[in-house]
């Protein structure tokens, strides 16, 4: 799968999670809300397609969701973005992009 396909698989999940006939609570539901945003920003690929960010821990958590979050050797900032330097994953993709408003 690459990116764009899992970048789209993830939205479809926080979707499902936003959308089931589960009861979420508000605080869950909110958070789902930012990840959600958060996805349909960008890529993530470069500054210019930077995930927008209500603050680091949706950052922390699309990065879990993306299954990149253990792949994080480096933060660091960068064109106005924080940048999210990345090992080996299964994507092939060196770093992440997040412009934080938080």
């Amino acid at each position: 799968m690459n990116w764009n396909d899992h970048l789209f698989a993830c939205l479809s999940r926080v979707n499902r999670s936003l959308h089931s006939f589960f009861p979420v609570n508000e605080r869950a539901k909110a958070l789902l809300y930012d990840m959600e945003g958060c996805l349909c920003s960008g890529d993530g690929l470069s500054a210019r397609s930077a995930f927008r960010a209500a603050d680091p821990f949706v950052a922390d958590r699309v990065l879990g969701m993306l299954g990149v979050r253990e792949s994080v050797s480096g933060l660091r900032r960068e064109d106005g973005c924080t940048l999210y330097t990345l090992s080996e994953n299964p994507f092939g993709v060196g770093s992440v992009y997040f412009t934080l408003r938080g």
